[in-house]
């Protein structure tokens, strides 16, 4: 085979195999490359040196941590469906762990069986509170010092719409049978035509991760990341209680239970342990780096998701290897489209070459672009797609040949 229809056919197979592997692992590796991208860009454009004002803050002084390594707290979950536990009698309590070392404790893991009120089950909200007190003391006097009780609030309701139904067609069963009854393919018919509507989901996990870090930091020094957990102890502002968040980095959209009058009971799984600070700010930069994909439609709804996955399910080893062979899959891709535009700008005649082949295998180019476009495919595998659509157009012999055709450029 000439070089040319050879390169449009390795273009055709790569896109191919694009295509079969976007919802996989190549979204990984895509996933992770607009990450790091998006990670420099924003290190560089955000610009330092600027402080915000923070609870109590003054412009110089001292932060220092109320409570040091080891120190030990008795840790309390309530139930409630408002933001704010100020009575903490009229939460309800679904775990309570006392005498627990910061910065040192290992994991600790209690199930809780959830039963919604039917405002949570009509769209309501529900909160988890987790409350802080010095070990012995009673949290709920009135006349205790600054610090001794602090809070850390989840929301456990999510709202966004539900999950697209996956059921399809059959194509090889005999006259295209669908795979679903004929009730249920009218049912999925009328799904997919109603609006899409926003239901409220239950988060079935919550993990509380205690940092270990009892630094003490000059105002001015601060870390960006950092200023987000700061709770301070008094107005002032010069001693900062523990830092602690609820790790939902893991936490992905299929796993939540959707919530409605038919949900009667719920298990609930909650976790405390320990963290570091570089892992919070890592998964920080992550999920800022998400977000941005998504706002500027580069990632799909859900697709960090299935980064995620990969690194949940998947073998760690077959992922290096996956990652490398990647690598070379987009290089060799990369070759495959300057030496075919090398042969075409340099080419004077057709001989040799079946321009019958050469079409065919751009209108298939163009129909497995086409096809991702319909299925909101992200739009770096839509570029990678769209320049494997070349198309040499040859004029009859003598005259100059015409320019190489890019359609999407």
């Amino acid at each position: 085979m000439p070089p040319a229809a050879a390169a449009v056919a390795a273009g055709g197979a790569a896109a191919g195999g694009q295509q079969q592997q976007q919802g996989g692992v190549s979204t990984f590796l895509q996933a992770v490359l607009r990450m790091g991208m998006m990670w420099y860009m924003f290190n560089m454009f955000k610009g330092g040196g600027q402080q915000t004002a923070g609870t109590g803050a003054a412009s110089g002084g001292m932060l220092r941590p109320l409570y040091a390594r080891g120190d030990l707290v008795d840790l309390r979950m309530f139930l409630y469906e408002r933001p704010y536990l100020h009575d903490f009698a009229k939460g309800t309590l679904v775990w309570e762990l006392p005498g627990v070392a910061l910065g040192t404790t290992p994991e600790h893991k209690h199930t809780y069986s959830y039963r919604p009120s039917k405002a949570v089950q009509n769209n309501g909200t529900l909160f988890l509170h987790a409350v802080f007190s010095r070990a012995g003391v009673d949290f709920a006097a009135e006349d205790l010092p600054p610090g001794s009780v602090f809070t850390k609030t989840l929301p456990l309701i999510r709202y966004m719409a539900p999950l697209k139904n996956k059921t399809g067609v059959n194509l090889l069963a005999a006259e295209g049978g669908p795979v679903t009854t004929p009730k249920a393919s009218q049912a999925v018919s009328d799904q997919e035509a109603a609006p899409a509507q926003w239901v409220s989901h239950f988060k079935p996990n919550a993990t509380l991760s205690i940092i270990d870090h009892f630094t003490a930091y000059t105002r001015a020094n601060v870390p960006q990341p950092l200023r987000e957990h700061f709770q301070f102890a008094d107005q002032e502002g010069e001693q900062y209680l523990p830092l602690s968040y609820f790790d939902e980095f893991w936490l992905l959209r299929d796993k939540m239970v959707p919530v409605n009058d038919s949900l009667l009971e719920t298990p609930l799984h909650l976790e405390v342990k320990t963290g570091s600070i570089w892992w919070m700010q890592l998964q920080q930069q992550m999920e800022q780096s998400f977000n941005m994909q998504t706002s500027m439609g580069i990632a799909g709804e859900g697709e960090s998701d299935e980064v995620k996955r990969i690194f949940l399910e998947g073998n760690p080893y077959l992922l290096a290897l996956t990652m490398v062979v990647s690598l070379l899959h987009s290089v060799f891709d990369f070759l495959a489209f300057k030496n075919d535009v090398a042969f075409w700008k340099d080419n004077r005649s057709m001989e040799g070459l079946s321009a019958r082949s050469i079409m065919v295998n751009a209108v298939c180019q163009l129909i497995i672009l086409l096809y991702l476009f319909d299925n909101e495919t992200s739009t770096v595998v839509l570029i990678s797609s769209g320049t494997a659509v070349t198309e040499a157009e040859r004029a009859p012999p003598g005259l100059p040949p015409q320019p190489m055709c890019l359609p999407w450029f």
